[in-house]
């Protein structure tokens, strides 16, 4: 057989084993159905070569996960933006909230500039926030 004969056979082959996007989607639903059916968990993905490895997640999303399960805290709009002014440096502010890791990050990053600039940050989103009768505000 003729090398060209044989690419036009493997193109034809190809072609034929060609799946369309709507079927390729239908696909994906109908597993995605059969693993809730059986309680499986889509925390697996075969890589390139056929192992399966555990999905890892992405810093960020766990990042914001963390802060939609975490609880509101209510605080007195003038000591925050007080301590934010004069302990924002220091992440004194965070401490006073009780997001602890961030607290922890702008404490050990003062001598940076990094909290300071963060601490900027923070004040510009606390004063437009609007307080409460008792001058109470939810961070």
């Amino acid at each position: 057989m003729k090398r060209s004969e044989r690419r036009k056979q493997e193109r034809e082959q190809r072609e034929a084993n060609r799946v369309s996007f709507a079927e390729m989607a239908a696909a994906e639903e109908e597993l995605k159905q059969v693993k809730a059916e059986y309680g499986i968990k889509d925390d697996y993905y075969i890589d390139r070569h056929g192992n399966r490895r555990k999905k890892r997640r992405n810093p960020i999303a766990m990042y914001f996960d963390h802060q939609d399960k975490r609880v509101k805290v209510t605080v007195s709009k003038r000591n925050y933006i007080l301590l934010l002014i004069f302990t924002g440096w220091a992440g004194g502010h965070r401490f006073y909230v009780k997001m602890w890791p961030t607290a922890i990050l702008y404490l050990a990053l003062c001598w940076t500039g990094f909290s300071m600039a963060m601490s900027v940050i923070d004040l510009m989103v606390v004063i437009p926030m609007k307080k409460d009768e008792n001058g109470m505000i939810t961070i």
